[in-house]
């Protein structure tokens, strides 16, 4: 992620050699849902810090092709080679 501004990386996301092929921000611009080869990430978009995510080989061949939001980002749904899933977030 790159500060266009100062010309500066506030972060770096993937793992070296397996790029982000998706990235997605949350409509409040919360959290970013970051899909690679090494998985599929949400990271909180004020610190960086990842919140949760799934592991590239437990994903398959190719780990992660897509990520994004459902609605008040209550769920995040992934797309891999093979399946579209989602995970939702447990009900408060």
């Amino acid at each position: 992620m790159w500060d266009l501004r100062k010309l500066s990386v506030l972060a770096t996301l993937g793992e070296a050699g397996r790029g982000v092929s998706s990235l997605r921000s949350d409509a409040c611009g919360i959290f970013l849902a970051a899909a690679g080869a090494s998985g599929l990430r949400v990271f909180s978009a004020k610190t960086w810090e990842p919140l949760c995510g799934a592991d590239g080989d437990s994903l398959g061949d190719g780990g992660a092709l897509m990520a994004g939001f459902a609605p008040h980002a209550r769920a995040i749904v992934g797309v891999t080679s093979k399946e579209a899933f989602a995970c939702a977030a447990p009900d408060a």
